[in-house]
């Protein structure tokens, strides 16, 4: 009887320490993870840059027409590029959302899992013999 009471400390120790620690550093390397994944930071520094730097490059002699044409054309690959990355961004944003929220789920379950277990059987004793 006494081992067992020690197993229950020893793993009670470990439950709100070591293994606590390992899962507060695996949540935060998830949501590390997910936030370089969708490269957020990048694609909003590049917010305005053409997509996938396709762009004309503008005439050396003066021809109004061939400007506007390579105007309209880098315009237009910009306007691509910020739709393209407010999209990527939206999606990371939600899975970056996603992951906390798993985390923090997570992190309140282990904290209380302990005390369900002790309830659960606390319970299942009580209609045993009741």
């Amino acid at each position: 009887m006494i081992s067992h009471v020690s197993f229950f400390g020893r793993y009670v120790i470990w439950h709100y320490t070591r293994a606590l620690t390992e899962l507060t550093t695996t949540g935060a390397t998830l949501v590390w993870f997910v936030g370089r994944f969708f490269s957020i930071g990048t694609l909003i520094r590049t917010f305005f840059s053409p997509w996938k730097r396709m762009a004309e490059s503008y005439p050396s002699i003066v021809d109004i027409g061939h400007f506007i044409e390579t105007f309209i054309v880098n315009t237009l690959m910009r306007a691509i590029g910020m739709i393209t990355r407010t999209v990527l961004i939206f999606i990371g944003l939600i899975a970056l959302f996603i992951s906390s929220l798993l985390y923090v789920c997570a992190f309140i379950v282990w904290i209380f899992a302990p005390l369900l277990l002790a309830w659960i059987i606390g319970s299942g004793v009580y209609l045993l013999f009741s």
